[in-house]
Formats: C-alpha cells, structure tokens, sequence
C-alpha cells in the first residue's frame, strides 16, 4: 500500500499516524495557540478529540451560531462535534450529534437547519467501513443500505440528535456509491 509523505516521514494512511507526526503537530499547535489572533478568530478542535475535518452544518437559532464539525478518533469513524456560540469568539463543546453506528462506520458532509417548529435537523453521508463491505459484498449491512441521513434535535440546546428510522432518505447503491473518501 503506497504511503504519504508529510515532513520527511512516511505513513500509511490506514496505519495509525506515526508518533513524529504527532509530536511535530501538537509543537505546531503550541506555536499557533501564542498567536495573539488565535483562537479568537478561528474555531479550533479540542486537543485529543482526534483528527479534524471541515465544518458542517452551520445554522443560527435563538440567539446561538452552531456548527457541526468532522472529526475522527483514531480506531473509530468520523463523527459530527458540536459547539455553540453567541458572538463566534467564545464557543460551548456539546455532545457529538451523530457518529458511527447501526452499521455505518461514520459519517461524512453535510449541512444543517432548523425548521419553523424549532427542530435542528442536520443531513449527512452514512458509509460503511472496508470490512464490513467486505464481509457484505452487496453494498448493504443486515439489509440495510446506506447514502445520505438525516438526524433530528429538538431540545433546546441540541444537545440529543436521533437519527432518522427511513435513513438512508436517499440510497446511494443505485449510483454504485457506498463509501467515502478524501483522497
């Protein structure tokens, strides 16, 4: 399996990442974090939450900017975080919305709203790991078929998401697509 370079250091990236990487990244990190711009102006990822991905899902309700961020801990899919704001400088961690399960070893893009009865809803993509499309060739996993979801909140927070019981509202087998990913 080919490898990426970063820095003079090779890994695989279905490997876990070599601990020079780490060491190099949180030295960067520490550098970043005495910039007196930052975090002020930037959302950044807690420390040990895992690697991140791009925003999603940004919506303003009731006085509050949420967004819906990647992430993915090392053994595990990624997941949607979520913080809160009132004026974009000061940000409150709440509970993941969604993340892998039933099946599906994660999530992927998506966005997010909330509808005139004050529900937040979020869509997203399912996918399914290598192993398990390995172990269940056909696209599905306990006959379930996977594509974009959708997740409900309607605390007041939204704190508690619930994943759709019709998901995937749109199939993606019909287009042959069942896994994503960044290259």
């Amino acid at each position: 399996m080919p490898g990426r370079q970063a820095g003079g250091i090779v890994w695989v990236e279905d490997q876990p990442v070599p601990k020079e990487i780490i060491k190099t990244t949180r030295a960067f990190r520490e550098r970043l974090l005495a910039d007196p711009y930052r975090p002020a102006y930037h959302f950044c990822v807690p420390e040990d939450v895992g690697r991140p991905g791009d925003p999603n899902g940004a919506f303003y309700y009731n006085g509050r900017y949420h967004l819906m961020y990647l992430y993915k801990r090392e053994g595990s899919g990624f997941s949607l975080g979520h913080v809160s704001s009132k004026d974009l400088l000061h940000w409150r961690h709440h509970p993941d919305a969604i993340g892998p399960g039933d099946g599906d070893h994660g999530v992927f893009s998506g966005g997010g709203f909330v509808d005139r009865d004050g529900k937040a809803v979020i869509t997203y993509w399912e996918f399914m790991d290598d192993e398990t499309r390995e172990q269940h060739g056909d696209g599905t996993y306990k006959g379930r078929i996977f594509g974009i979801g959708i997740a409900e909140s309607m605390d007041e927070h939204f704190d508690t998401w619930t994943k759709c019981s019709a998901n995937p509202v749109i199939p993606s087998t019909d287009w042959g697509i069942t896994v994503a990913k960044d290259q």
